[in-house]
């Protein structure tokens, strides 16, 4: 599953562990405000990440940056609709749509879409390594997710 740069492979297994804590959760019955900081925690970290993989994107010049930008604002509108819908209507069986969502992600953007920029990523390793290192001074935030 990896991408190419420790980074991003990083974060993709930080997010697919909040998932799995987020589905733990559910399958147990966890009281919504837990399940609430579960999203908020997903929400804060995939920000984080989706804004380190886009400055990736556009300092290198990658091709299909911008309908791969608009596949990030799409999660990033939907599951902050969610956690909206989920703190006011509560949970009437919208937390299964939440992992099917998620689940859904993985498959066909972390393991499709992002594995098409890993020859470009590997093969300017130094550039990608001097972005990072660009993008953790401008948002420290970010880099201490």
């Amino acid at each position: 599953m990896s991408v190419g740069v420790e980074r991003l492979d990083q974060d993709h297994r930080r997010l697919l562990e909040i998932t799995g804590q987020i589905e733990n959760a559910v399958v147990s019955g966890a009281a919504n405000v837990e399940i609430g900081q579960l999203l908020d925690s997903l929400i804060d970290y995939a920000e984080g990440h989706l804004r380190r993989e886009e400055f990736l994107m556009e300092g290198l010049g990658y091709e299909d940056y911008g309908p791969h930008r608009t596949t990030h604002d799409v999660f990033r509108r939907w599951i902050v609709d969610f956690k909206e819908r989920y703190i006011s209507e509560g949970d009437p069986g919208i937390s299964e749509s939440v992992l099917e969502y998620l689940n859904n992600w993985w498959i066909n953007h972390i393991l499709k879409a992002d594995m098409e920029y890993k020859n470009l990523f590997s093969a300017r390793k130094a550039e990608v390594d001097a972005l990072l290192a660009a993008f953790d001074a401008e948002n420290p935030k970010a880099a201490s997710v």
